[in-house]
């Protein structure tokens, strides 16, 4: 990278909003063989997501990137449970719901050989998607103006149905409507991924909920209702007596809810539709569908480690249903991501570290900024990587994950990272004789333990990332052109990433064919013609825009 950039950028003088939900502490001990006490601790924070439809008021929820409901991650749970789904490269994918496309189009940028189909009965939105294809001019995605309910066979088979922020924000109808899609249009080893509402968690949203129905009632205007639905809630929340249980808990969600952007509070919380269900009814009615639980596309769903060590111990013996409802009891689950399949398909409930050979690895969450671990030490350390916090005490695991760190936001082989873990420890001069388990089968234990925890992302067909800032940075033709419209922008992990005025004016101008003072020297001329109005207090240089870029996978090869 070329200094003079930095130096300019210095010289004119030199920061992601998303609604926190409820703290889950995932406590677990991971033995990498029988004589080893290494323990491994995964805190995980829950998001919950928004409705992803138009309902017709003047209040437009255009919808987002969804990463969890990525059909790589459904793809990898698929074949870690034994099944053969289509390769994504070339799958095709359906989205239920698909608003604008916001979730379904970066999907089919990333995947061209894919097909990529999506449906919603928002004619304004669909148009809002096709603008966008057409300006990309890829070919190989079709978002159809048209109600769930007439996806009928005529429409194919699927190898991935996503339908994210519908099935509860829809009438009972609609609801089997979309459960018979998911089996008849489904591929035979298909993956669908269904989110939903569900209870105990939604008994307490209900109150915010009827208390902002109730005081809006009679009120034509979507944007009056929001003022004086947050207004009530205000007042609520200052106003609950005493210091009961109750208050407490009725500030921490009138605290949640205020914090939510107008789309989400309009659809989640104003309109008619809205029914959560306990996650066995759920399970019922897909059963009813020829479906069956895969899984849940959040992996620290999968097991029943988020528990306390007594309660895993009377859960451990309850069949794989029992023990995910009494763990939403436990948890106060309020929000699902629910993976389904073909009932016909044996599954391989054990998740073993001998599946991972085929699987690239990398941290589910951001590292903080130039971590550096000391390897050598068996002191326990919390490693901050995004929602998730990994404890280890183990030298062997602290430079496992110290490659993980240094390779993010990219991925690597098992071998790879066993390796890496080894040079790493020698390279320091730690002898490997002082740990007790430092084998490939050792390494993959520990991985699939985090994994199962949440702080780990596998995958068979990962994302395309860049590992450095090039001489020419390029950011992806999708990102580019979300970047010169609004500050929202899709990473290559699927996230939603949100830019400031200078760092949208620099992604859009990353196309490859500009070196960074090229850049710098056109971003300048168009601030000194007014043309780009920044803050000369906090502007950062263009280097470490850059390099913050890369860290959010922003940047591409």
């Amino acid at each position: 990278m070329a200094a003079s950039s930095s130096a300019m950028a210095m010289e004119k003088t030199q920061t992601a909003l998303q609604r926190r939900e409820s703290f889950m502490v995932i406590n677990y001990t991971c033995f990498m063989n029988q004589r080893s006490t290494d323990t491994f601790r995964v805190r995980k924070s829950g998001m919950t997501a928004a409705a992803t439809f138009n309902v017709g008021s003047n209040i437009a929820y255009s919808g987002a990137s969804y990463r969890m409901s990525h059909p790589r991650r459904l793809e990898a749970l698929a074949a870690l449970s034994g099944m053969h789904p289509q390769p994504l490269p070339a799958a095709r994918v359906l989205e239920l719901g698909c608003a604008s496309g916001r979730n379904l189009l970066p999907q089919a940028a990333n995947y061209p050989d894919a097909e990529f189909v999506g449906v919603d009965f928002s004619g304004r939105q669909i148009a809002e998607g096709q603008a966008m294809i057409k300006a990309l001019g890829i070919d190989n995605i079709r978002l159809h103006e048209a109600r769930i309910e007439d996806v009928d066979g005529s429409w194919g088979v699927f190898d991935y149905i996503l339908c994210h922020g519908v099935y509860s924000w829809v009438n009972p109808g609609v609801e089997d409507d979309i459960l018979a899609i998911c089996q008849r249009n489904l591929a035979a080893q298909g993956v669908a991924y269904v989110s939903y509402n569900v209870l105990p968690g939604w008994h307490v949203r209900n109150i915010t909920r009827d208390l902002m129905r109730y005081h809006t009632d009679g009120i034509e205007s979507a944007t009056e209702k929001i003022v004086r639905a947050r207004a009530i809630l205000g007042f609520m929340g200052k106003n609950a007596p005493g210091n009961s249980a109750y208050k407490a808990l009725l500030a921490e969600e009138v605290n949640s809810v205020q914090r939510s952007d107008d789309a989400y509070l309009n659809y989640e919380f104003l309109q008619n539709d809205n029914h959560p269900c306990y996650f066995h009814e759920f399970i019922e009615r897909a059963a009813s569908h020829g479906l069956q639980y895969l899984g849940d596309a959040n992996t620290a769903r999968l097991s029943i480690r988020a528990a306390p060590q007594e309660a895993q111990a009377a859960l451990a013996n309850l069949p794989l249903l029992k023990q995910q409802q009494y763990m939403d009891f436990l948890l106060n689950t309020s929000f699902r991501r629910t993976v389904l399949c073909h009932d016909h398909i044996r599954l391989e409930r054990r998740r073993t570290g001998n599946l991972l050979d085929r699987f690239h690895i990398a941290l589910s969450g951001r590292p903080q900024k130039k971590l550096r671990l000391d390897v050598t030490s068996k002191e326990t350390v919390d490693i901050a990587l995004g929602n998730n916090t990994i404890s280890s005490n183990s030298p062997f695991a602290k430079a496992a994950i110290q490659h993980l760190i240094d390779v993010f936001p990219g991925s690597v082989m098992i071998s790879d990272l066993h390796k890496a873990a080894i040079a790493l420890l020698e390279g320091v001069g730690y002898p490997l004789s002082d740990e007790p388990a430092t084998r490939l089968e050792d390494m993959a234990a520990v991985v699939m333990e985090v994994y199962l925890g949440g702080a780990i992302e596998l995958s068979l067909h990962p994302p395309k990332v860049a590992s450095t800032v090039s001489d020419l940075p390029a950011a992806s033709p999708l990102a580019r052109l979300q970047a010169s419209t609004h500050g929202k922008v899709v990473s290559q992990l699927h996230e939603t990433i949100v830019l400031d005025e200078f760092k949208r004016q620099v992604v859009s101008r990353l196309d490859g064919e500009r070196d960074p003072d090229s850049l710098w020297l056109e971003l300048a001329r168009a601030i000194d013609r007014g043309e780009i109005e920044v803050d000369s207090n906090s502007m950062e240089s263009l280097d470490d825009i850059l390099e913050w870029c890369r860290e959010r996978a922003l940047l591409i090869e």
